[in-house]
């Protein structure tokens, strides 16, 4: 089954045109459109109930998302061809950014068995965000992002900045409690594009790696996200960084919470990680084990 979200990205309708008339060429393929938020999932579900051969997506990060919410656990494997905004996760496999490339990973790639986040129920595969990053994602609009990409985050970022009165979080793990003012936990290294928050996360492994920002306020994430530009933010005595199986966290006032860029509501939340949740064709080099390193 291929699904295309058509409004992922600038190019999505074309390239997804393109790799329905290449398919068609070669065999025969239930064809699915989204226009809404959550077709995708539904469509997933459906391919999953069919026990088609695979499932090809055509979008970026958040339809990427949409798909392993409907597949998780089913065993049928997941083929992406990035045609979003950012595509993080396809850089992360460093998988082919020609979609016909792509596309043949169906036969000279493998499908690789990888972990997946969960939180209050849902899925993903890069990361969640608690806090400040996901008080923007919930100001972002679609036609922004459309207009201006990643840049809208940093537009809106800064705009957030200025009346942003911050939460206090109350993070539980493994036994341990701490004070913070945001917190990522990631199921892979980068977020945001080149960015590496969690840059110890591996989607191979059983584990969430997390990082916690213990200040509050604007000023505070403002140095964090200049301390993360800069690939330095583990050495701020006020960032922890832990490995765990699972975490709850709680905020005053509740938080906004982000998943792979989507928002999904606010805390409480739990968040735990589920070993070979998901199926994945990934290029030879890259399934062998391990995440890629940053180009």
């Amino acid at each position: 089954m291929l699904i295309v979200n058509p409004v992922a990205g600038r190019h999505a309708r074309q390239v997804g045109e393109q790799v329905r008339r290449h398919l068609e060429s070669r065999e025969t393929c239930l064809c699915r459109q989204t226009g809404s938020r959550g077709a995708a999932t539904a469509f997933a579900r459906e391919a999953a109930a069919l026990g088609v051969r695979a499932v090809i997506v055509v979008g970026g990060d958040g339809t990427v998302n949409e798909v392993i919410n409907g597949l998780a656990g089913s065993g049928v494997p997941l083929l992406i061809i990035p045609a979003g905004t950012t595509n993080v996760f396809a850089r992360e496999m460093a998988l082919p950014g020609d979609p016909l490339a792509a596309l043949a990973l169906l036969e000279q790639g493998r499908a690789r068995a990888l972990s997946l986040g969960r939180i209050n129920g849902r899925y993903f595969m890069l990361m969640a965000g608690i806090g400040f990053d996901a008080e923007v994602v919930s100001r972002v609009s679609l036609g922004l992002k459309r207009r201006l990409g990643r840049w809208a985050y940093v537009l809106v970022g800064l705009r957030t900045l200025a009346g942003y009165k911050g939460h206090a979080l109350r993070v539980i793990a493994d036994g341990h409690c701490w004070s913070a003012g945001a917190l990522v936990a990631g199921n892979a290294r980068l977020y945001g594009g080149p960015f590496s928050i969690t840059p110890r996360a591996d989607t191979h492994d059983a584990l969430l790696d997390v990082c916690i920002f213990s200040g509050q306020g604007p000023l505070k994430m403002l140095k964090y996200a200049w301390e993360i530009m800069r690939g330095v933010h583990l050495r701020d005595p006020e960032v922890t960084y832990l490995r765990c199986a699972e975490l709850e966290v709680e905020a005053k006032p509740p938080a906004y919470v982000q998943v792979d860029g989507e928002l999904l509501g606010r805390t409480p939340c739990r968040i735990a990680v589920c070993p070979d949740a998901i199926t994945i064709f990934l290029p030879q080099e890259q399934a062998k084990g391990g995440t890629a390193e940053c180009a």
